[in-house]
């Protein structure tokens, strides 16, 4: 958290067990898919170090087959979903990193199960096989660039692209979104962030960023500041505002 991780190499098993952080249900509270009832299943380990991430993804960690994972999926809507005439079947794919390992396998068993799946990842890493379950309609990609360069795979597949906005970060006047790729452990960016190329398909959603430091007496200030930077380069850009709705509701 806040580029104080460990920074992971890919691991791509072919026998598709993952390393898994949590597994939890909550609503989607992000991009195309905001609102949505899911279970969101938490990879362990990232490949990057981002100096304003604030998801904890180290402190655990399971080895799971996918079969394991459908049915802890399972459980938990099963638990929660008190209307069985309309079946929750959202799944989504998130880390830390989660395309730095082998999901391919775990798509499929999802799929095989009757649920849908959303991968969110910084875009960098694609493994083999994915392209067919995008192709197939196995899972959508929703990608959140942290760097100046993302897979060309990510690229033709992405469904969405996510941007973290903060008012007092540098952000390009032709465009809106933030100038600069997130830093490393601290150190300043030095390269500009990706951005898709001007007439793409995919949605672009900006998100306020949360300040890291809650307990500072200018945190309320500069998340309402951030809110309100958010909505004017959606409104200004034409892009999608997306408000992070499991935190406005405290859900995790």
């Amino acid at each position: 958290m806040f580029g104080k991780n460990e920074i992971l190499k890919t691991v791509h098993r072919f026998t598709g067990t993952l390393d898994v952080h949590s597994i939890f249900y909550t609503l989607q509270g992000e991009g195309p898919f905001a609102g949505v009832p899911a279970v969101f299943v938490r990879l362990h380990g990232c490949t990057l170090a981002c100096s304003w991430c604030d998801t904890e993804f180290e402190q655990s960690k399971l080895t799971l087959e996918p079969s394991d994972l459908v049915q802890e999926a399972t459980n938990h809507i099963a638990s929660a979903n008190l209307r069985n005439d309309r079946p929750h079947a959202l799944i989504v794919l998130t880390g830390g990193e989660p395309l730095r390992q082998n999901v391919v396998p775990a798509v499929h068993a999802f799929n095989d199960a009757g649920y849908a799946v959303q991968i969110e990842t910084a875009g960098i890493h694609f493994p083999t096989g994915l392209d067919r379950c995008i192709e197939t309609g196995a899972c959508a990609i929703v990608c959140s660039p942290k760097t100046a360069r993302i897979h060309s795979s990510v690229e033709d597949y992405a469904e969405a692209y996510k941007y973290i906005l903060d008012r007092n970060e540098s952000w390009d006047l032709d465009d809106g979104l933030p100038s600069f790729a997130v830093s490393q452990r601290g150190q300043p960016p030095t390269a500009r962030l990706y951005r898709p190329e001007v007439g793409t398909e995919a949605e672009i959603f900006v998100s306020p960023l949360d300040p890291p430091n809650r307990e500072s007496s200018d945190y309320a200030r500069n998340w309402q500041m951030n809110q309100e930077h958010a909505a004017q380069i959606a409104m200004r850009y034409g892009y999608r505002l997306s408000l992070q709705v499991h935190k406005i509701v405290r859900l995790p």
